[in-house]
């Protein structure tokens, strides 16, 4: 699997922090995308 799940798991984890930082309890795209530029 390449560690393909382990990856998707920390990006959620990530832009779900990053959204409850932010006080939404959804994902946006912008934050989504902020969360792939922190991991990568």
């Amino acid at each position: 699997s390449r560690g393909i799940p382990r990856i998707a798991g920390n990006l959620l984890k990530r832009a779900l922090q990053l959204a409850a930082d932010k006080g939404i309890n959804h994902i946006p795209d912008d934050i989504l995308e902020q969360a792939m530029e922190e991991l990568r």
